[in-house]
């Protein structure tokens, strides 16, 4: 048995097939049906290219971790954005290969400092973004020794200031050893510390502490306002002095995205409370009374 097409002229059902597909309607309406759905097609396609180049754009979004120890300056790009600092300088691996993460092998000597549990981190996720430094350094040697912890990140989102705190512990110190941050913001979103004197941006704070004053320190800014309109970068920068065998332990430094807070409405008084009753109770007398 054949099938019934429009190949097939003998059929009556080919025939209505065929004069269906010759008429005017037919052609109209799909026309119709395919504009909208190349339409769609369109609308959903631009909004999966929007969602794809912002996950790139976070995914690409750059961090760097640098170091200068006595003269000598060292780099470690997340998962290799950048080059290494000074040529020929020894290299701070990354071990992490997840994105906006920097982690460095756990006890590396940088030109007599013992470098331990260092972690630099940029984190995205709103509203809780903020570029954190962690470590703990001890000079190994029998000279004081100075040097710069710098840790820089982009692409963060708009927010209306930040909030800044460094916290650590002095060790094994005679008293001579000091720590200083400075943290800055960048509204054209450039990349800082592709060297311990790249800070590009606006100066937001500034913290210090000395070992004199307190073996423990905890330091905080409050809410500094800082708006920047579009994607802005972060960088932190840590200048210290370590006396001879001096350790600088539990060390966290954190500039954090902040949204201004809003004000809480004061809680009445007990005697504005009362003052309320009594006028609210006045008013419930006269509407009876006008009533009645």
């Amino acid at each position: 048995m054949r099938r019934a097409s429009a190949e097939n002229p003998t059929s009556p059902m080919s025939s209505l097939t065929v004069a269906a597909l010759r008429s005017p309607a037919f052609h109209s309406v799909p026309r119709t049906m395919i504009a909208h759905r190349n339409r769609r097609l369109l609308h959903l396609a631009v909004l999966v290219s929007g969602v794809v180049v912002s996950q790139v754009s976070n995914a690409e979004a750059a961090l760097i971790l640098s170091a200068t120890v006595n003269g000598i300056s060292y780099c470690a790009p997340d998962n290799g954005n950048f080059a290494l600092c000074s040529p020929g300088a020894q290299a701070i691996l990354d071990l992490n290969a997840a994105v906006d993460t920097v982690l460095v092998s756990e006890g590396i000597l940088l030109n007599g400092l013992r470098v331990s549990s260092l972690t630099g981190q940029a984190t995205k996720l709103v509203p809780n973004e903020a570029l954190t430094l962690a470590a703990a350094l001890e000079n190994t040697t029998a000279a004081p020794l100075q040097g710069s912890l710098v840790l820089g990140g982009t692409n963060f989102l708009d927010k209306t200031g930040a909030a800044l705190s460094a916290n650590g512990t002095f060790a094994s110190d005679s008293g001579a050893s000091s720590v200083s941050f400075s943290f800055y913001r960048d509204p054209d979103n450039q990349q800082g510390a592709q060297d311990t004197l790249d800070s590009p941006g606006i100066l937001v704070g500034g913290l210090s502490a000395v070992s004199g004053d307190s073996p423990i320190f905890a330091l905080g800014s409050g809410f500094l306002p800082a708006a920047d309109p579009d994607l802005f970068s972060m960088t932190i920068v840590m200048n210290f002095t370590l006396a001879p065998g001096a350790v600088l332990a539990d060390l966290r430094v954190r500039e954090q995205t902040t949204e201004d807070i809003i004000p809480t409405p004061p809680v009445p008084e007990p005697a504005s409370l009362l003052l309320l009753g009594t006028a609210l109770s006045a008013g419930v007398r006269r509407w009876r009374q006008k009533r009645s």
